[in-house]
């Protein structure tokens, strides 16, 4: 850790954890809880290709054994701590499963509370790599790019039922900016997601001045959408895979238009990553009228469309026209039954 307390007493030793490092992972763990946080913590992170960026080969070493002793310390040491998402594997598709296993089930032997996933290459989902046969694994996600957010999470949105999050995508200040955050968020989580992560460059990796890009353009504006999602009943939203409520306009690839309408028909929302015109069938929602908005994904803010409230019996056109508040293209349409 940035104290220079290495994990481990004896260099690569499973057996032999350094307390001074974990009272400072628990001290990480108390202040996330006391802010309302969930932690996504790896207790192996095999790293890039099992290369030196991680510890696949000291795993190797170790052997299940040794690791599932681990696992049984880690879940007694950090047992008291609900804010906790286990993630195995980490930036690597192994060729064996029985290693992060080892300590997936030696945490289990201690509790079973917490819930576990796996994180893998770039374009592996957790249970599309591990399918059905690990009992530890109880939440799936998708490791995507630009291109493939969309049609990732409807492959694991109709694969299962076990709830998946977007864990890792292109990241802020590398190459994509702030809207490009945006427009990986808003298509997950209205394509099936439970959740997403973002990323900036210099924070992975405590680059020089990293404190200052926590408060970056993609920090912030990612909270406009929190705003929207908790002002309604977010939970009851299904993805539009089969273009049924958005019947024109969506594209593809990172510029694909994104829809979920919820499963009693009282609302849905659409997101647009650029100006252009999206063909939306009204009749879809409970109506008997439907109150169309702009939601403007930079500030939160709201503008009613004019005309609006509609009957919820036919199709429309929508197009936003114009630029946001921060000259970016992307808008969500908010439709309400009214």
């Amino acid at each position: 850790n940035a104290y220079g307390d290495p994990p481990f007493n004896t260099p690569g030793d499973f057996a032999t954890p350094n307390e001074a490092y974990m009272a400072h992972v628990e001290a990480m763990l108390q202040k996330a809880r006391d802010r309302g946080i969930v932690v996504l913590l790896t207790p192996a992170y095999m790293g890039d290709g099992g290369g030196s960026q991680g510890w696949y080969a000291e795993m190797q070493a170790n052997g299940p054994a040794k690791l599932r002793a681990f696992g049984q310390y880690l879940a007694t040491r950090f047992r008291s701590y609900d804010n906790i998402i286990w993630v195995h594997g980490g930036d690597f598709t192994p060729p064996e499963n029985d290693l992060m296993r080892a300590i997936a089930e030696g945490i289990r032997d201690v509790d079973t509370k917490w819930l576990h996933t796996f994180h893998g290459d770039r374009q592996t989902s957790a249970l599309g790599f591990l399918g059905t046969s690990e009992p530890w694994l109880s939440l799936n996600d998708i490791y995507t790019d630009a291109e493939t957010v969309t049609g990732n999470a409807f492959a694991e949105y109709n694969r299962s039922t076990m709830p998946f999050f977007l864990i890792e995508d292109e990241y802020e200040s590398n190459t994509g900016n702030g809207h490009l955050v945006r427009l990986q968020a808003y298509q997950a989580m209205l394509s099936g997601a439970t959740g997403h992560l973002m990323g900036n460059d210099p924070v992975w990796y405590f680059g020089p001045g990293w404190q200052t890009y926590l408060d970056s353009y993609g920090a912030r504006t990612v909270g406009k959408m929190r705003a929207l999602y908790e002002a309604r009943s977010w939970w009851l939203l299904q993805p539009d895979s089969g273009n049924t409520l958005l019947t024109a306009g969506a594209g593809s690839g990172s510029t694909r238009a994104v829809a979920s309408l919820a499963s009693d028909r009282s609302f849905a929302l659409l997101y647009t990553p650029d100006i252009r015109a999206l063909t939306v069938s009204l009749a879809q929602l409970a109506g008997p009228h439907v109150s169309a908005r702009w939601y403007d994904p930079a500030n939160g803010t709201y503008t009613t469309v004019t005309g609006s409230p509609f009957t919820a019996s036919s199709s429309r056109v929508f197009n936003p026209g114009s630029t946001n508040s921060d000259a970016e293209s992307d808008w969500v349409l908010v439709l309400e039954s009214v």
